[in-house]
């Protein structure tokens, strides 16, 4: 969680792309885990082994409110309108 509330705040207050803040974002992630007494090579094999269910997710429920400034700064547009279509 504090990958994405730093991720966030870097991209409103600070307008930064979305790639620069989520390097910050991701490095702040990796001290905290440290910090916690965790190995991030463990902590990120758990992660990854989650990533392909949530990639292949079915959209059903898609926030109005949702940022979708990262699928525009990767220029993700298939899965950006898979996103706005889900969300009305």
């Amino acid at each position: 969680m504090c990958h994405e509330i730093v991720e966030k705040a870097l991209l409103d207050e600070l307008r930064l792309h979305y790639l620069h803040a989520h390097q910050i974002a991701l490095r702040i992630e990796r001290d905290a885990v440290r910090g916690a007494g965790l190995p991030w090579r463990h902590y990120q094999s758990v992660i990854e082994g989650h990533e392909k269910a949530i990639d292949e997710e079915q959209l059903r429920c898609v926030p109005g409110e949702l940022d979708l400034t990262p699928y525009k700064d990767l220029k993700d547009y298939p899965l950006l309108r898979r996103l706005v279509q889900a969300s009305q």
